[in-house]
């Protein structure tokens, strides 16, 4: 067949490089950009490699998952009725923490080339880079590998052995560090073209694109936030009280503007809380010990799963699935995970999940496991335990549950055991644990599992491991 013959992503006919609709089923394959009218790129199916930034007016785009159509970001859903898909980025986007709170990576699959009992077994090819200042945060979006690195965000050299150079780079302004109370994995949300980093003050958005495009969100100080698409949702603590505020992520040009939300007393966040966001619903738990919800199109504020019935230990975790969120509490030491929605008439779906301390829960596909003393591996659908493991030594420090190259997922672990770093993944069905790589006298923070790289975020730098 000639190389200009390509397939359309409607109906399989064949299409040629100079056509802008499928001769077959007149579907536009070739589209304007939807900001500027120019600039015309094909779908998102037929040019994997097409950039998100429109070459005419640099506006970030995303697309629907369906049929790849270009679209701005906060549409929610492709127009077309025929279709009706999710318009979400066409890049991965990373913080360390998913928007959803399912603790997994984006497009990365345990490669099979990393385990010890494959003949054509191979050790990952690592790579350091120091950080000139303070590592606040490392994130992924819209291509790029993103460094919050002292007073500046910037985007490293692909020479890492020289840990100045930067191929941009964006100051914040005045020093002001991380807010304390936001965990390590939410201090930067990706809103569209813009990273919302939260500062010790109060939320400042800054533009992806743009170096020293900078703006402070209304707000007091930072409590938690979470950006996915369509959406900004954030807590902060002001003068009468933690407040909730949301935005609508919009097109390049638009500054976000954060409304705030009323919102009853049993609805304020728990200490530590951590926000969840799914097709356009945000989640967290609450200091009444349920979880609550905020619609970000209607600012609706509504409880959605009760309070247990004895108090919780404060210890909980907040995911977040297409009909609704779940929930792992730790109670007098005894922890329970609810695995499906509360719907009229029936309750949740529970089940015991051990001892705590409770690490965490981490879900892909059908399968959740959650970190007590032990590793349960619970199927979602059913509730049936399906497999059990013994809990790593060392400190747990991180960890997100992947694909394999078979049908059994692995969790991947970063863990700290007498001054050495570790990362291993886990098959949870036979406990067998595959060490990826280890490194003395060092920090980690964060995993960042996405794309083809695994990156691992320390406290003075960051290690990328690719197959």
């Amino acid at each position: 067949m000639d190389s200009d013959v390509r397939a359309c992503p409607g109906c399989g006919g064949a299409l040629r490089s100079e056509g802008r609709y499928c001769p077959a089923c007149g579907l536009e394959v070739c589209q304007f950009c939807p900001a500027c009218g120019a600039a015309p790129r094909p779908l998102v199916p037929l040019d994997a490699d097409t950039g998100p930034w429109c070459a005419g007016c640099d506006t970030l785009l995303d697309a629907c998952e369906r049929c790849g159509r270009w679209l701005l970001p906060g549409r929610g859903v492709c127009p077309d009725p025929q279709c009706l898909g999710r318009v979400l980025p066409t890049r991965p986007v990373h913080t360390g923490r998913r928007w959803d709170g399912r603790g997994g990576g984006v497009g990365w699959r345990w490669p099979g080339a990393w385990e010890r009992e494959n003949p054509a077994h191979s050790a990952p090819i690592a790579a350091q880079r120091k950080s000139a200042e303070a590592l606040h945060a490392a994130f992924v979006a819209h291509r790029a590998l993103y460094l919050w690195e002292g007073t500046a965000l910037v985007i490293p050299s692909s020479d890492w052995n020289a840990p100045a150079a930067t191929t941009w780079r964006s100051p914040l302004g005045p020093t002001s560090p991380p807010a304390a109370a936001v965990a390590y994995t939410d201090r930067v949300a990706v809103a569209g073209s813009r990273a919302v980093l939260a500062r010790e003050s109060r939320f400042l958005a800054v533009d992806l694109r743009h170096p020293a495009d900078t703006s402070p969100l209304e707000g007091g100080v930072p409590l938690a936030q979470v950006a996915g698409p369509g959406w900004w949702v954030g807590w902060s603590r002001e003068p009468e009280g933690p407040v909730l505020r949301v935005a609508r992520v919009a097109d390049a040009a638009e500054l976000l503007q954060p409304a705030p939300v009323a919102t009853p007393a049993a609805a304020l966040p728990a200490p530590h809380a951590r926000l969840a966001l799914r097709d356009g619903r945000a989640f967290w738990p609450a200091v009444d010990g349920g979880v609550w919800g905020v619609d970000c199109a209607t600012l609706e504020v509504a409880r959605w799963i009760a309070p247990p019935a004895r108090p919780d230990d404060g210890r909980s975790c907040v995911w977040a699935e297409a009909d609704g969120p779940r929930v792992a509490r730790e109670a007098l030491g005894q922890v329970t995970v609810t695995l499906s929605a509360p719907r009229e008439g029936h309750s949740a779906l529970l089940a015991p999940a051990g001892r705590g301390p409770l690490a965490g829960v981490y879900a892909t596909g059908n399968a959740v496991v959650v970190a007590g003393d032990k590793l349960l591996l619970f199927d979602a659908q059913t509730g049936e335990l399906q497999d059990e493991a013994a809990r790593p030594p060392g400190r747990w420090v991180d960890a997100a549950l992947v694909p394999g190259p078979d049908t059994e997922p692995r969790l991947l672990l970063l863990t700290v055991e007498g001054g050495v770093a570790r990362v291993s993944a886990l098959r949870i069905a036979s406990g067998t644990q595959t060490v990826v790589w280890e490194g003395r006298g060092l920090e980690p923070r964060t995993l960042l599992p996405v794309g083809d790289t695994l990156y691992v975020t320390l406290a003075d730098g960051v290690l990328r491991l690719l197959v």
